[in-house]
């Protein structure tokens, strides 16, 4: 977004240097005015970077012309003047603009000046922007954004926020104590972050668990009417392994986890594709037979809505656009709804309503069951 006061000194200095690499007396007129006395180019070039020293201590506000305006407009945007023999050049820290550049001045300074208030950003919010980063991947992360389509006003609340950084947590005010931004609910973390919250927190692990069951029922949906759903949430014999769904269409095994990560940087998805692919590898021998061939697939989805661009299309052309969304805005919702219980200790679901209980993994037989199934686990959901 534009700074009105930053394009306003832009202009002034784009038209001083577009004035100056023309042939043009004034400025020495000018600066003459001010030193008392004939300049040179030493002259001219503090002048025009806004320097006050000695002679150019100011007289009286009574002469001014555009080069005076663009001086002052050069010493707010930092801009230096160097006026050698006939030549004019621009200096903003390493970036030069000499005459031959003369149409590019504004866009240069512009584009140096956005770098730089992003590098202060970076250096002084490091949670901020690392989300956006990944939503800007695939326009189905924003999709509602022009018409809200499967989102709930808490939902678009909370997500615009969330995704900027901006949430009300111990570890974001910059007011707080470091011994003051450890988690509110658990004692494992020293510091509040969203990372912890949607995805380490150990009290809401049943809501993780409720979200990972959300998006596996997406893709079940998604694709039952095309494959043969072999197992769905079973250990595989010999192993303690139990990948989300198993499916076999036109020879080929398809075994399909579901992962629910905190994305920080576009490196995210791959680190989280990586680690199931990895967890899952030892199973391709297992299916594999002389007539078929088997793949490991990682659903892998941001927590808060960004969708993988890698990801391996699961439904028909026609129904993909939807499958996206809906998956995009589950995870909002479920997200949402482990945050906001965070922050104000109340459920924001029903248990006993129907939906939320057939997301519910069935009870577990011993205890040694009960372990294993246990989803998602701590920091991978």
């Amino acid at each position: 977004m534009p700074i009105a006061s930053e394009e306003m000194d832009l202009n002034l200095v784009d038209t001083a240097f577009k004035l100056l690499t023309s042939k043009d007396d004034v400025i020495k007129t000018t600066v003459l005015f001010r030193n008392r006395r004939l300049s040179n180019d030493d002259d001219i070039s503090q002048y025009m970077s806004g320097v006050i020293l000695d002679d150019f201590l100011p007289h009286s506000n009574d002469f001014s012309n555009t080069w005076t305006a663009a001086r002052s407009a050069s010493n707010r945007l930092g801009v230096h003047w160097t006026f050698e023999e006939a030549s004019v050049r621009l200096q903003l820290q390493d970036t030069e603009i000499r005459a031959n550049s003369r149409r590019r001045v504004m866009h240069t300074i512009r584009e140096r000046q956005r770098a730089d208030r992003t590098a202060v950003l970076i250096r002084n919010y490091p949670h901020q922007g690392e989300v956006m980063e990944c939503v800007s991947m695939s326009p189905a992360s924003s999709h509602f954004i022009t018409d809200g389509k499967y989102m709930s006003f808490a939902m678009w609340r909370f997500v615009f926020r969330a995704r900027s950084g901006t949430v009300s947590l111990n570890g974001y005010l910059s007011r707080k104590e470091l011994n003051d931004q450890g988690c509110r609910v658990c004692t494992d973390a020293n510091r509040e972050t969203l990372p912890l919250v949607l995805c380490h927190c150990k009290p809401h692990l049943f809501i993780m668990t409720l979200r990972h069951s959300a998006l596996v029922l997406r893709v079940k949906n998604a694709i039952a009417h095309l494959v043969t759903i072999l197992f769905e949430n079973q250990m595989v014999s010999g192993t303690r392994l139990k990948p989300d769904i198993t499916i076999e269409a036109n020879n080929e095994i398809l075994i399909i986890d579901v992962t629910v990560t905190f994305v920080n940087g576009k490196q995210s998805f791959e680190r989280a594709r990586q680690r199931k692919l990895d967890r899952y590898s030892c199973l391709i021998d297992r299916f594999k037979t002389p007539t078929n061939s088997v793949e490991v697939i990682a659903f892998v989805m941001g927590a808060l809505g960004s969708w993988d661009p890698l990801m391996k299309k699961f439904t028909s052309r026609s129904c993909l656009a939807k499958f996206r969304h809906l998956c995009v805005c589950d995870t909002i919702r479920w997200s949402r709804d482990i945050y906001t219980e965070h922050v104000t200790g109340i459920r924001q679901f029903d248990p006993n309503d129907l939906n939320i209980q057939a997301l519910q993994p069935p009870e577990p037989e011993n205890e040694v069951d009960e372990a294993l199934s246990r989803r998602p686990q701590v920091g991978d959901s």
